[in-house]
């Protein structure tokens, strides 16, 4: 049986420490654009909203960040969003 969203309890189960948020993966990737981009990204959103924006410039960060080997010139063919 499911559940419909008026019975389900919204409350978290967990929430992460401010600790648990700075050491996150996440926002290492987010002092990493920081540093190699110059763009200022106190939190999620600001990523978020970077992310796609600039596209190209996000998913060559992406590559180099998890140190892919050479990358072509050209990231992306188009920067188009799929349907």
């Amino acid at each position: 049986m499911t559940k419909s969203a008026e019975t389900v309890d919204a409350s978290a189960q967990w929430s992460p420490t401010d600790q648990d948020v700075s050491e996150s993966a996440l926002a290492d990737f987010a002092r990493f654009v920081e540093a190699r981009v110059g763009t200022h990204l106190p939190d999620y959103w600001s990523l978020w909203r970077w992310s796609i924006e600039d596209v190209s410039v996000f998913w060559r960060t992406l590559w180099d960040y998890f140190d892919l080997g050479p990358a072509s010139d050209e990231v992306l063919t188009d920067s188009e969003m799929p349907e």
